[in-house]
């Protein structure tokens, strides 16, 4: 059997990480990263790539994920989040292959709790320049043909700079905590999402994907309070937590309050498992 040869963007980042730790898990599929010293969003992308073929599949994973300081940083939030998709897209036109990018609940305004979570119908209304930007990204991406775009929300695993891994850390020191309570969502686990689009890839031929925009989560609706409740549960550590607003942390970018998604329609599409937040924590956690 032919190996699928499978480029992925954004090789120091968290989620490329959950790619590269479960690439062992998928023989057929070849996976080669490429970083920033390879591939950089900052500047113009098509002088960049100098590949002799095209992969069968190229997945996005690089972003400008500094939420607060998008705020000021405009010009390289929009360049990374926005612009270097119209670029890679039309690449991947061009060379007739598909793409799978990855967007944000920063989409949506956050401000009702819709039953059931947001849906891929949903109105958007970014409140922040880091959704925008996302937003203009998901947007360049949906133009072409062949490209699969996956929002994600609450994104955590054992690798980079998360809530998971900020938090455990501190509840392993013995740090006392305040976390916010106002804002709802469902933590989604990145080794899960790179499991479930890998398997997606080897077990599906590109004439067949229903290409298009989905959500990507798991099942279950929490705060951020109730998720360090829950970490430092499984973790078996005693500190105190405290419940705290949003508003007391005067934070520079508008966070959703409310950001949970519904992801029924890639779950019926892509026979996606699933999956309950609390026991994704818990594989979490044994890795």
């Amino acid at each position: 059997m032919r190996l699928k040869k499978i480029y992925i963007l954004g090789e120091s980042g968290q989620l490329a990480s959950c790619f590269a730790s479960v690439k062992r898990e998928f023989p057929n599929l070849d996976l080669q990263f490429f970083g920033r010293d390879q591939i950089d969003f900052e500047r113009p992308l098509d002088p960049q790539f100098n590949w002799n073929l095209p992969p069968d599949w190229i997945i996005n994973t690089a972003a400008y994920t500094a939420v607060d300081l998008a705020e000021t940083e405009h010009e390289l939030n929009w360049r990374v989040n926005a612009e270097a998709l119209l670029e890679l897209s039309n690449w991947c036109e061009k060379h007739n292959t598909p793409l799978i990018h990855f967007s944000t609940d920063y989409v949506f305004d956050g401000e009702n709790q819709v039953p059931g979570g947001y849906t891929e119908v949903s109105a958007v209304n970014p409140q922040c320049e880091y959704g925008r930007a996302k937003l203009q990204g998901e947007m360049h991406a949906s133009r072409y043909a062949k490209a699969l775009i996956f929002r994600i929300a609450w994104l955590y695993s054992q690798f980079g700079k998360n809530f998971y891994s900020t938090i455990s850390t501190k509840i392993k020191a013995g740090e006392n905590l305040c976390v916010v309570n106002d804002q709802l969502g469902c933590p989604t686990s990145g080794m899960a999402l790179a499991y479930d689009i890998l398997d997606f890839i080897r077990q599906t031929e590109v004439d067949d994907v229903e290409f298009g925009l989905y959500h990507y989560s798991h099942e279950g609706k929490i705060s951020w309070y109730d998720f360090a409740v829950a970490i430092q549960e499984e973790l078996k550590c005693e500190v105190e937590i405290e419940s705290i607003s949003s508003d007391q942390l005067k934070m520079a970018a508008k966070r959703p309050k409310f950001s949970a998604l519904n992801s029924n329609l890639a779950e019926q599409i892509f026979q996606f498992p699933n999956r309950e937040w609390r026991r994704e924590l818990q594989d979490i956690i044994r890795e």
